[in-house]
């Protein structure tokens, strides 16, 4: 299991927040997702034999978001 901190751009509101977290939370491989509006972050825990960081930020930029590991 690994943690990892992504600062995303573009996020403005609780409805961006919450897209994110819906679209990160049905990825497999990805246990735990904390999205902060206020710091511009996303924090997520995942299995790194199933998926890894580059693969959930582009799901981020794909989303309609900037993503920065």
């Amino acid at each position: 299991m690994r943690s990892q901190t992504i600062q995303v751009g573009g996020m403005s509101c609780n409805h961006c927040s919450q897209t994110i977290l819906c679209a990160l939370k049905a990825m497999p491989g990805i246990s735990k997702v904390s999205v902060s509006l206020e710091k511009g972050e996303v924090v997520i825990d995942f299995d790194d034999t199933q998926t890894n960081t580059q693969t959930i930020s582009a799901k981020i930029v794909k989303i309609g978001f900037e993503a920065v590991v």
